[in-house]
């Protein structure tokens, strides 16, 4: 399974508790899949990415169906 870390940015770390996150995922994961598991486990996010909150992993903009690679650097923000 891979290990990723996701870091979150300004208030998304004030809405999670955390600025930090560690997780283990299922091989093939996708950005979509990933996003149903934040919010089920932080369900304030729900409303943050449905208001436009950005996903990159490394550097590049993710989408819902891009799958996560292994120790993946996943970053959520606010786009300016």
């Amino acid at each position: 399974m891979p290990n990723i870390t996701i870091t979150f940015f300004a208030a998304l770390s004030d809405l999670t508790g955390t600025s930090r996150l560690n997780l283990e995922i299922p091989d093939g994961t996708t950005i979509g899949e990933l996003k149903q598991r934040l919010i089920e486990t932080y369900p304030e996010l729900e409303d943050a990415f449905r208001h436009g909150l950005e996903i990159v992993i490394g550097d590049t903009i993710a989408h819902d169906d891009d799958v996560i690679p292994q120790n993946a650097r996943i970053a959520l923000f606010y786009p300016k």
